[in-house]
């Protein structure tokens, strides 16, 4: 995967053209490789060389592809080749989990940091990874500390608020990461010893593979509604 840029960039311009049509194509299996030579054609900015003004011209008309689609895998792309990943660490995750991922990789984080944080999202299901869009962690340096930042529904909130303060008033703690890590431990006590967890815990660790199939299905249009 070191040479992966070198040899892409060998490669004819037509022939990158013909590739990327292949590949759009079938891009359920081959999103590695089309996120690669996406991303290869917009940096070197081929696509105005085969006469497209926009990026957005280029995908919708030569690709017939939303450009929120090639977008993502554009972002995709140039991940990988930044940190070298090769096509077994990243289709191992499957593309939901990637493309969340690569939202929370920063221009800071070395190679070993982001195969460290792919690693661990082998464990989590889609949706869990998919959470993590609406979770926004801030590392700190000053004590080491963590900031976290949660966006939630008015509904929501107030759930949360009330939980924290019952809690508050029964550990006998006014702030709020004592607070939090309170609840959660107390959840993950009763929940892990529930029959229910037990029962089901086999279909959650299958749950990955049906909505990441899902989301293959329902992409294109779920693009379309956002926009």
């Amino acid at each position: 995967m070191g040479q992966l840029k070198g040899k892409t960039k060998t490669k004819e311009k037509s022939d990158l053209r013909t590739e990327i049509r292949e590949l759009a194509n079938k891009i359920a299996e081959t999103w590695y490789d089309f996120s690669v030579v996406a991303s290869e054609i917009v940096e070197r900015g081929l696509y105005a060389e085969w006469g497209y003004p926009t990026i957005i011209a280029f995908a919708e008309n030569e690709l017939k592809m939303e450009y929120r689609t090639f977008r993502y895998r554009v972002v995709a792309g140039n991940v990988i080749k930044k940190y070298q990943l090769t096509k077994e660490e990243v289709v191992e995750l499957g593309w939901t989990k990637f493309r969340e991922a690569c939202k929370h990789i920063t221009e800071d984080m070395s190679m070993d940091q982001v195969r460290a944080f792919l690693n661990g999202l082998k464990e989590l299901s889609v949706s869990q990874v998919s959470a993590l869009s609406k979770v926004q962690v801030e590392k700190k340096k000053n004590n080491g500390k963590i900031k976290m930042t949660v966006e939630l529904e008015e509904e929501e909130y107030q759930l949360v608020a009330g939980a924290f303060e019952v809690c508050s008033k029964i550990i006998g703690v006014d702030k709020q990461g004592p607070i939090l890590l309170k609840i959660c431990e107390d959840w993950l006590s009763s929940i892990q010893t529930s029959s229910f967890y037990q029962e089901d815990k086999e279909d959650w660790e299958d749950e990955e593979d049906w909505e990441d199939e899902e989301d293959w299905e329902d992409e294109r249009g779920d693009e379309r509604e956002e926009e």
